[in-house]
């Protein structure tokens, strides 16, 4: 019965079979030879993995890169955040950067909205009743 080949492997399933396949028929087979086939075999995987796998240098560059597009990213994503505050709520936004530093940004905002007079609406002329 030939042996299975997995989906991904193909070529070097069917090499690694084959070596072990000529080691099978021929009995005859010195020790020398023997160990060409391993050999072979041997590096024959070898070569796969190191193609397969980028080298040290360029998996720590990428690494580096990823590391900075990350960073990129969250600076951009705090920058739109402010602008967008600062946009909607003008200077009264926490981080705008017109406002004094303070120990609590919201602290003045706060004291200021419950200070603030409540505007009252226009008063309405109230129907009196008749009076003789």
């Amino acid at each position: 019965m030939p042996p299975r080949r997995t989906r991904g492997r193909g070529n070097r399933e069917t090499s690694r079979t084959e070596n072990s396949s000529q080691i099978l028929e021929n009995p005859s087979l010195t020790a020398a030879q023997i160990a060409e086939l391993v050999a072979t075999t041997v590096a024959q995987i070898l070569a796969e993995r190191s193609n397969s796998n980028p080298p040290p240098d360029q998996q720590a560059e990428e690494l580096r890169r990823l590391r900075e597009e990350i960073a990129n990213l969250r600076e951009e994503r705090e920058y739109n955040t402010q602008s967008i505050c600062f946009w909607k709520f003008g200077l009264q936004c926490p981080t705008s950067p017109l406002l004094s530093p303070r120990k609590v940004p919201l602290e003045d905002l706060i004291y200021t909205s419950c200070t603030d007079p409540i505007p009252q609406p226009a008063a309405a002329r109230t129907p009196r009743l008749y009076q003789p």
